[in-house]
């Protein structure tokens, strides 16, 4: 299964934890953070004309951690 396949849908609180959460289930141990990146741009590629775009500036920004590595980023919602 693939971020364009999947069965996300709106409201979507934090794409990048509902991306992130998707592929290490779907993954498992192939699974590197880098991946929640490409996997954000296809979901926005393929839904972002029919979906409301809302970007949460907040200080801290969000954390996602996996093995060593950290990614932050400002939290991206998306409704109908």
């Amino acid at each position: 299964m693939s971020v364009d396949n999947s069965n996300i849908s709106s409201p979507i609180d934090d794409l990048y934890l509902v991306v992130h959460n998707l592929l290490v289930e779907e993954l498992g141990q192939e699974y590197h953070l880098k991946y929640v990146l490409y996997g954000v741009s296809c979901f926005k590629q393929k839904h972002g004309r029919r979906l409301k775009l809302q970007i949460s500036f907040e200080q801290p920004q969000r954390q996602i951690r996996h093995n060593s590595y950290v990614l932050e980023y400002n939290k991206r919602e998306f409704s109908a």
